[in-house]
């Protein structure tokens, strides 16, 4: 079957463009070989991220179904190489700051890598290629991880050159999104009186309509057309929560990855030595080992919405309690991959379930929706914390705010489960329950 084929190549293309030994010690790259102060990471640097991601986020939310994801996997695999120049070759601190807008580039194009896949396989095996293709990327990042770390702590290659191979692996990667773009043909456009029906829900209204003289009007006609559908389904109420789980969750996870260095470089100024790739290698390891669990098991999993949704939160909030209050390193490490895990297991989750009971012309818009309100959230964070002219906060301080955060949201996911369409199990889709040994038979 030619989607096998796409998922080989788009699992290869995920390896290498997650092949990245310099993400574990980047600030200590940029404070060290760059010579940029460490409060200049947080004020100057990483939040540009944030807004970036937004801000391209937009555009490809509304086009990405309509271009049927392909030239947005195209053009993640060009942003990543453009970080890496960036990185390389930049020595300004404006030259830095164009690796926070292509990195969040090349983020906002990621929703793509995931989403394709969710349309050209068969609705039974979402979980088995959620699980398999999410192994790849954290064991392509555990091995970068233990890598960077070995390289750092017995010096065998210095912090440039682990940059310059995080470049070629990114330049890698790039001709196998091509192949795996050109492995699946693009539907055909169809005709004027042309419409295109959505098997995977009879009760909505799966139509649009192309019109070949008037393009800007069709582009528009199908934007407003997924804004109508996209969330309209026998499971809507499931479907919601786990939106709001993930743009709440999702948001504050990603304000610990991009600050939980600079936490960590301020508590190394009274403690030990860094530790980070180790760190990083156990947490994907663990996440692998995760993800496998979860795709080989056999679960229905919107029938646990409210185990999860309630329970991975409230944990999360725990662990950013945990990295708000220490001042010891190792206890900092184990916390965020403890936070990490449960988010690991649980974002898989949520992926499979979203791409369930959405309608599958509409995934890609699903998804892309999420991540423009995760982008909205942290925005808000940064401005509050890193770039407001009238009150200073400390790393710390910013995290016992999203410890409360998810904290508040554990509670309103629970409160939310106790209506009848998230307490029940709907008997039509009841499966049983089980978990198949890792090894295919």
């Amino acid at each position: 079957m030619k989607y096998r084929l796409v998922i080989i190549l788009l699992c290869i293309y995920g390896f290498f463009k997650e092949f990245r030994p310099i993400t574990s010690f980047l600030s200590k790259f940029l404070t060290t070989v760059k010579g940029f102060p460490v409060e200049v990471l947080s004020t100057r640097i990483y939040w540009i991220w944030s807004v970036a991601n937004f801000l391209f986020t937009i555009p490809i939310v509304l086009f990405t179904d309509y271009l049927n994801f392909k030239p947005i996997l195209i053009i993640e695999a060009l942003a990543l190489i453009g970080t890496g120049i960036f990185l390389v070759f930049g020595r300004t601190l404006f030259e830095i700051q164009l690796t926070q807008v292509t990195y969040g580039l090349g983020t906002a194009s990621e929703i793509a890598y995931m989403s394709y896949l969710y349309t050209i396989v068969p609705e039974t095996e979402i979980g088995l290629v959620t699980g398999v293709v999410r192994a790849v990327v954290l064991i392509s990042k555990s091995m970068a991880n233990i890598f960077a770390q070995f390289s750092y702590s017995f010096q065998w290659v210095s912090l440039d050159d682990l940059n310059n191979i995080t470049l070629i692996g990114s330049v890698v990667a790039f001709p196998f999104v091509v192949m795996a773009v050109l492995a699946h043909p693009t539907k055909q456009q169809p005709s004027q009186e042309e419409v295109i029906f959505d098997e995977r829900n009879d009760s909505q209204s799966g139509l649009r309509e192309v019109c070949d003289d008037s393009r800007i009007s069709n582009v528009m006609n199908h934007i407003y057309h997924q804004f109508t559908t996209s969330f309209v389904s026998d499971d809507r109420k499931i479907q919601l929560t786990w939106c709001v789980w993930w743009i709440v969750v999702s948001g504050c996870v990603m304000q610990m990855y991009n600050f939980i260095q600079v936490l960590w470089e301020i508590i190394e100024a009274k403690d030990s030595k860094l530790k980070n790739g180790l760190v990083e290698f156990i947490n994907n390891i663990l996440g692998a080992v995760v993800t496998l669990i979860f795709s080989r098991c056999q679960v229905n999993w919107k029938n646990h919405t409210k185990l999860i949704t309630t329970t991975s939160t409230l944990l999360i909030s725990g662990a950013f309690l945990v990295l708000a209050s220490t001042q010891t390193l190792y206890v900092s490490y184990v916390a965020y991959i403890a936070a990490n895990l449960i988010y690991s297991f649980s974002i898989a989750v949520a992926s499979t379930v979203l791409a369930t009971v959405s309608p599958q012309l509409s995934i890609g818009f699903v998804f892309g929706i999420i991540s423009l309100l995760a982008s909205v959230l942290q925005i808000i964070l940064n401005t509050l914390f890193f770039t407001n002219p009238w009150v200073t906060f400390s790393q710390s301080q910013s995290f016992v705010f999203y410890s409360g955060i998810c904290a508040i949201f554990s509670v309103i996911f629970f409160l939310i489960s106790q209506t009848k369409e998230l307490s029940a199990p709907n008997d039509s889709s009841q499966v049983e329950d089980s978990c198949d040994s890792l090894i295919v038979p």
